[in-house]
């Protein structure tokens, strides 16, 4: 199979693609789809941040605020990010499977009907966009939407939910680690400020 083509249909016909998903046999074609755009993604954050001055104006802009910018990161040449990025992208092969596994169990709670298998191509295929094209700086907010999109749709066609629940088993989540990132920013800007 044509991993371009089969893309293709995942942004032009996302519903007819998660249907036809049902037809793939195993892992191998969906890991090494995820594999590719991981690896796009990594080589394209590495590039992006190779051609740009974001990490010596962001510790000189946090110097010049009079903040300290630890040891570690002081002398530190952005052809070092090439490791952390490789590191990311080994960590991001492996933690699909995780997180793929966890989103399952959410999905099941919902009364959710696929496989894992199912949730893992979910999974897998509805982060494409933004491993394809996340990385460009103002696009990644984009990705974000669409890949949302792309896991309601899969959801309901993998899992036999209907849309209402594949909006809430996404939306949810998102609500509740915003309240809880709202109140620790809170909590710290209280901090902060009563001192």
């Amino acid at each position: 199979m044509d991993i371009v083509a089969h893309l293709r249909k995942l942004i032009a016909q996302p519903a007819v693609f998660f249907e036809e998903t049902k037809k793939e046999d195993g892992y191998r074609f969906v890991f090494w789809t995820f594999f590719a755009g991981s690896a796009i993604s990594s080589l394209g954050s590495w590039w992006m941040l190779q051609t740009s001055n974001d990490v010596s104006s962001m510790l000189t802009a946090i110097t010049s605020a009079g903040l300290t910018v630890p040891v570690a990161f002081q002398h530190i040449q952005p052809s070092t990010f090439g490791l952390l990025f490789l590191a990311n992208f080994a960590w991001s092969l492996a933690a699909v499977f995780v997180s793929a596994y966890f989103l399952h169990l959410w999905i099941k709670m919902w009364k959710g009907t696929g496989a894992y298998i199912d949730t893992f191509r979910l999974f897998a295929y509805g982060m494409m966009p933004g491993l394809l094209l996340g990385w460009i700086p103002n696009v990644g907010g984009l990705m974000w939407i669409w890949t949302l999109i792309l896991n309601v749709i899969a959801t309901q066609k993998l899992h036999g939910l209907s849309r209402g629940k594949a909006i809430w088993i996404f939306i949810l989540p998102t609500l509740v680690i915003g309240l809880l990132l709202g109140v620790v920013a809170i909590g710290f800007i209280a901090l902060f400020v009563g001192k």
